[in-house]
């Protein structure tokens, strides 16, 4: 990935988290799916039907990839801003694949 696609990455990246941090309708959300994943986990051990159990499993996951996603996207800036300071300051910063040049 080159500077330029760098930059615009984070950009974007940072416009998400920025936006959906403050966005009421996405914190209204964010307390539906918390709720949700309650439910599952207070209800698994009771089902016996196997598709049900199936259900289940797929509305867990899909409640903690959406509880997880603005933690995931400021995870990847991390990433992103660091190898950009390694692009702008080679010098200084350690490559952190280590890398020796």
């Amino acid at each position: 990935m080159d500077r330029d696609e760098l930059v615009r990455r984070i950009g974007r990246i940072r416009t998400i988290v920025e936006g959906l941090e403050n966005h009421e309708p996405f914190k209204m959300m964010v307390s539906d799916f918390q709720n949700t994943l309650i439910s599952v986990d207070s209800s698994w051990h009771t089902v016996l039907d196997a598709k049900r159990l199936e259900e289940l499993r797929v509305n867990k996951l899909a409640a903690v990839s959406i509880l997880n996603c603005l933690d995931h996207y400021k995870h990847d800036t991390n990433i992103l801003v660091r190898k950009l300071a390694e692009m702008d300051y080679p010098d200084k910063i350690p490559n952190s694949y280590g890398d020796k040049e």
